[in-house]
């Protein structure tokens, strides 16, 4: 199934609530998913990431344990699941960040070595032909 449009997705919601102002949060939150946010405009999101956003720079500051501030956290299924998707989005960025550094940081050292200066003539003058069309013939016993 489709996820419907932003436009639609807050339309609906405005039919759905009568708290306006959260629509647009809990449509940023829920990563554009429609019964999440309508679940997330009842709850305290914005409240609740604040909190969450404050702990996460305490932890960034200080160097504390993410494990003792994390049992802090109001034990309710709700904002610990929240809290817990925002986490786990934190981390993957984190770990995309440094990926995609790595990778660029490795092919720059790759095109400026040797070896890719004297590659790189002899790929273009292989590649400057058309391709052409191998037919194998295979045998199984």
């Amino acid at each position: 199934m489709q996820i419907p449009e932003n436009d639609q997705i807050r339309k609906w919601l405005e039919n759905q609530t009568k708290h306006k102002n959260k629509i647009e949060s809990a449509l940023l939150f829920s990563k554009g998913k429609p019964l999440i946010a309508a679940e997330m405009i009842d709850l305290e999101v914005n409240e609740t990431r604040k909190d969450f956003i404050k702990d996460i720079s305490e932890l960034i500051k200080t160097g504390n344990n993410l494990l003792q501030i994390s049992e802090q956290w109001p034990k309710d299924n709700e904002s610990m699941l929240l809290k817990l998707e925002w986490m786990s989005d934190l981390l993957m960025d984190c770990i995309r960040h440094k990926f995609l550094t790595e990778n660029q940081e490795t092919f720059m050292k790759m095109i400026q070595s040797p070896e890719h200066q004297e590659f790189h003539p002899k790929l273009h003058s292989f590649m400057s032909a058309e391709p052409v069309k191998k037919m194998f013939t295979t045998s199984v016993e």
